[in-house]
């Protein structure tokens, strides 16, 4: 046997060690780094805590829970809820913030901060254990603010992810603690991991990923002691092997109330979804467009290691216990990471925040990475500066990224407030507000009620009508999960506005290819029943807020550096009904297969449409029919526009269907990335209408 063995032996950046230290050194350099870690922290931090306000997603669940706690404590702790997932302590946590803080949301930013600044700590922490050096763990911090993903769950409330990431990198510092001073977990250390991983598994089910932490550790290990024939490397799977049976422990822990509670016929509609090609591509392209410096770290995390064992390989002075103890801890990090992505790559839809964990272990990978490298990295400074610059680099990426979406969060989170705080003001008991940028099962819809009043939601009152507006409003997946049929949809025309009630739409041009949930991309510079008069209205109330950004356009793809903007307008509504309404028709006036124009009688003016088709749809050919029965039939054979009269003066509710022959879908004949199925273009003549 070749026992390796660490005496006498610097590590691979040739520099020596520091005595060790419990959470960076509490004076001197350590001291530094926690000065600093302040100080990025209210960098970062104090914006949100200071200016955000009320946002219609995921917050109005919590305050309505957190004021009607008893009557929710069942739902919150049975597994066969109906929510399609099941986090208990996450209801729970919320809930007892709400019983403190109710509905003043700087306090929940201000500990949601707090708890992602300690999980930042101690993976810093796990870096100075690793390195003995105070400049690693410093490079690491402000790396992990500046990751993509971080702005999102820093910048709204309800996001599982940070309190996930204290409790994954709690245990892994722990296990740290234990395993890179040679030493095994004992019974204390063990139910500590079992609990803290139980409380991740009911923060969020991912958590599961740290699993592939420890198994990961049990293969390099056994493979360092089987093929490298390093005698301690036994020790070291026996060590993460305990970590595994721990875990296990927690998650059999986690699995209890599954047993406790009657399993009901609950709704599986969230997790039930079918893995396709389609679907892996689509998610692939989303965090690579999305979120290029996570993959970017990602890929280098997994790359550098290999330059680090050929240099154990290569140099024997760099064989010690502590590089090769270090490789295997950090690489099976890189794996638990790596795994938890592309778990995501192939779960039903991509969302930004998602990426958090693997954002932040991936850099922590890196940056031990670079200090395993440090030797040759010095010896090669064309390496160096490549690498260094490339770093640099798709960190300014995440910077850009996170100034965008931190601002744009905050900018609607305002915005929003202030308009149903106005509604709020002046509206009777009767006068409903009519929300024209969302349908009315959106959680925006759902939500504001709660936001308006926890105590006494005002969800009779709150209307959403996108789905009447714009077909793409109407998301298929997302109805299928809520159980949203046709019928509720014609049923939801009763929403339309009536006299006297208010209708709000949010304005903004918000166009960079980062997506922010429930806010960007964006672009309405006014409302469509305004802009179309379809109602007579007044204007109640407006507000815009602009801000200054460097991005990549979501049209053109290119960089821009401009101002971009977010409103609202609340108008009160003047007339009982709309003049008109389509059904099938895009705003922007395309139409699909088939649609459908409802004329009421407040439409005075005779009744012209304009039709015309673009290249690749002709020739072609529209059917019309007047309620009912066959009226005329449209050849199209060029790309002119074309006027018809489908009546010539007011005579009570008519109803014309419009079926066309040939459709397109542009993106699939590679003209832009436009992926609706597309007819004609069609535009009802409203030169003629009073103005609003």
């Amino acid at each position: 046997m070749n026992k390796v063995t660490s005496t006498a032996v610097r590590p691979l950046n040739d520099a020596p060690k520091q005595k060790d230290s419990p959470l960076l050194g509490l004076s001197g350099a350590g001291a530094k780094v926690l000065a600093a870690s302040v100080l990025v922290w209210a960098l970062f931090s104090m914006p949100t805590i200071l200016w955000s306000q009320l946002f219609p997603l995921d917050m109005g669940g919590i305050f309505l829970i957190g004021e009607h706690f008893r009557s929710w404590v069942h739902w919150i702790l049975s597994p066969y809820n109906g929510a399609g997932r099941y986090f208990p302590f996450y209801w729970l946590y919320h809930s007892a913030e709400y019983e403190i803080f109710g509905s003043h949301v700087g306090p929940y930013f201000f500990v949601q901060s707090l708890v992602f600044l300690a999980a930042t700590l101690l993976s810093c922490q796990i870096i100075y254990r690793l390195t003995k050096r105070h400049t690693y763990a410093a490079i690491l911090l402000p790396l992990v603010y500046v990751s993509s993903p971080v702005a999102e769950n820093l910048n709204t409330i309800g996001k599982a992810e940070p309190l996930s990431y204290l409790f994954l990198v709690a245990i892994i510092a722990l296990f740290a603690r234990r395993y890179l001073s040679n030493a095994a977990l004992n019974i204390r250390d063990g139910i500590g991991i079992a609990v803290i991983f139980t409380l991740a598994i009911w923060t969020k089910e991912t958590s599961v990923a740290l699993l592939g932490f420890a198994l990961t550790g049990v293969a390099l290990s056994l493979g360092a002691w089987r093929f490298a024939k390093i005698d301690w490397a036994l020790t070291s799977a026996k060590r993460f092997g305990a970590l595994v049976v721990w875990l296990l422990f927690g998650l059999a822990c986690a699995k209890i109330p599954y047993a406790l509670f009657a399993k009901t016929n609950a709704s599986t509609n969230y997790t039930a979804y079918t893995i396709t090609l389609k679907l892996i591509k689509e998610n692939i392209a989303f965090y690579a467009t999305q979120q290029p410096d996570v993959m970017f770290f990602g890929l280098l995390a997994l790359l550098l290691p290999f330059f680090a064992l050929k240099e154990m390989i290569t140099r024997r002075e760099a064989r010690t216990d502590d590089a090769v103890r270090g490789l295997i801890f950090v690489f099976s990090v890189c794996a638990m990471s790596w795994a938890y992505y592309l778990a995501l790559l192939v779960w039903r839809w991509a969302m930004p925040y998602y990426m958090l964990i693997p954002a932040v272990m991936f850099k922590c990978c890196v940056v031990y990475w670079l200090y395993l490298l440090a030797w040759r990295l010095r010896r090669k400074p064309v390496l160096r500066y490549s690498l260094y610059s490339l770093i640099a680099l798709f960190a300014l990426a995440g910077a850009l990224c996170t100034y965008y979406v931190t601002i744009s969060q905050i900018e609607y989170s305002r915005i929003y407030t202030s308009a149903i705080e106005e509604y709020k003001q002046i509206a009777t008991e009767k006068q409903n507000l009519v929300i024209e940028s969302y349908p009315f099962y959106a959680e925006q819809i759902i939500n504001t009620p709660n936001l308006l009043s926890p105590a006494n939601p005002w969800s009779g009152r709150v209307k959403g009508i996108a789905d009447l507006l714009d077909p793409a409003a109407l998301n298929p997946e997302l109805m299928a999960i809520l159980d949203v049929t046709p019928a509720q949809i014609e049923q939801n025309k009763k929403s339309l506005p009536r006299k006297g009630d208010y209708l709000l739409v949010f304005t903004g041009s918000k166009l960079a290819t980062w997506f922010l949930r429930g806010v960007t991309p964006y672009y309405r510079p006014e409302s469509l029943l305004k802009s179309e008069k379809m109602y007579p209205m007044h204007l109640v109330s407006e507000q815009t807020t602009s801000s200054p950004a460097i991005f990549i356009h979501t049209w053109t793809h290119r960089p821009k550096s401009a101002t971009t903007w977010l409103g609202y307008k609340l108008y009160q509504i003047d007339g009982n009904e709309p003049r008109y309404l389509w059904n099938g028709r895009y705003p922007d006036g395309w139409m699909g297969a088939r649609g459908t124009l409802h004329i009421n009688p407040e439409f005075s003016e005779p009744v012209i449409v304009r039709v015309s088709a673009p290249p690749f749809t002709l020739p072609n050919r529209v059917t019309i029919t007047k309620n009912g029965r066959p009226f005329q039939v449209i050849e199209l054979t060029d790309t002119n526009e074309r006027a018809v009269q489908l009546r010539p003066s007011s005579s009570g509710t008519d109803v014309f269907d419009f079926t066309i022959e040939r459709t397109a879908t542009p993106h699939m004949l590679g003209l832009s990335d436009d992926k609706r199925e597309l007819g004609v273009r069609i535009s009802l003549d409203i030169d003629g209408l009073p103005g609003s």
